[in-house]
């Protein structure tokens, strides 16, 4: 999966009722309890979203709320998700 669609996926799974713990128990259920560290979406997701959020990004483009920081918030993450990809495969 691409790192846009990763960081898509992640922001609309974090704002869903089921949560992204939510997401990581069905995750865990369907492997039959077995942990695999791989996907491990609390760690990745929170990371990712609490690192690069919108007070990050406000500092460090002088920006305003509006649809300006809306994508530079989503350039931001997907740049992170990308390195983090790159660190995660070796």
């Amino acid at each position: 999966m691409k790192a846009s669609k990763k960081v898509d996926f992640l922001e609309r799974v974090d704002k869903s009722y089921l949560g992204l713990e939510g997401l990581q128990i069905v995750v865990d259920c369907d492997k039959g309890g077995r942990t695999n560290n791989d996907l491990n979406f609390v760690n990745i997701g929170r990371r990712c979203l609490d690192t690069i959020n919108a007070q990050y990004v406000k500092e460090k483009y002088n920006l305003e709320p509006g649809v300006l920081l809306g994508k530079k918030l989503r350039e931001e993450r997907i740049s992170w998700m990308k390195k983090f990809d790159k660190i995660a495969k070796k």
